[in-house]
């Protein structure tokens, strides 16, 4: 009877992680859609991706990204992690580089979302 309860509790524990682990990446993998939406101009695409909230606040952002002057080409988003995920939102942080003016700069930037109808959304950008 132990053993069964141990391999019980075992196999409980690599399904918690391997679910825990598979949501990460398919909250990484929004992100960086999302992302890569906004710096290419994308404006309906990138309001797939994100709750209505947050898609009304999506011509501001995307008017920042304008203002600095850098183009598509002078931004690129790297290192894309999932920092927090618990049950249905996540917070995902990376790394903004940009070129203004030749000069490069780089920020740490990141998105909150939520899961809504089974599909992760982000609500919130910083």
């Amino acid at each position: 009877m132990k053993k069964t309860s141990a391999s019980l509790l075992s196999i409980a524990l690599v399904l918690s992680i391997l679910l825990t682990a598979c949501a990460s990446s398919t909250v990484v993998a929004t992100s960086e859609k999302f992302m890569q939406n906004i710096i290419k101009g994308d404006y309906e695409e990138a309001k797939e991706l994100c709750t209505d909230t947050a898609g009304e606040s999506l011509p501001m952002l995307m008017m920042g990204l304008a203002f600095m002057g850098a183009s598509e080409a002078d931004i690129k988003c790297s290192d894309f992690k999932a920092v927090e995920v618990n049950g249905d939102e996540a917070k995902v942080s990376f790394k903004m580089t940009y070129k203004i003016n030749e000069e490069e700069k780089s920020q740490e930037n990141s998105l909150k979302l939520i899961k809504k109808d089974g599909k992760w959304l982000v609500k919130d950008f910083q």
